[in-house]
């Protein structure tokens, strides 16, 4: 499977499926849409895995140590700028909470 058939996949699942905020994730991560999932990093799996709890759009989105296998550069990259940008995040504890604004 790639991740682009498994950012699909997941997206049928979901009412509503921010395409922009896909987009840019995987351009600001650097993922080939068309690359298989299990040639991926722990890293870049960790990514995708984020693009896919963040581009749902949810009421409520919790998200527990979300840069934990990421490199230290791309988990500050991520919590600064990434999810700042597409959802207004409130840090608690390593954790982030996302309410629907």
């Amino acid at each position: 499977m790639t991740i682009r058939e498994t950012l699909d996949y997941l997206a049928s699942f979901r009412d509503n499926w921010n395409v922009k905020t896909e987009r840019e994730l995987l351009k600001r991560f650097r993922l080939e849409p068309a690359q298989r999932t299990g040639d991926l990093s722990k890293g870049q799996r960790t990514q995708v895995a984020l693009i896919a709890a963040v581009c749902p759009e949810t009421d409520l989105l919790v998200l527990d140590e979300p840069t934990s296998g990421l490199d230290r550069s791309s988990g500050a990259n991520l919590s600064r700028r990434s999810l700042a940008r597409t959802r207004r995040g409130i840090p608690i504890a390593g954790r982030f909470l996302f309410p629907r604004t």
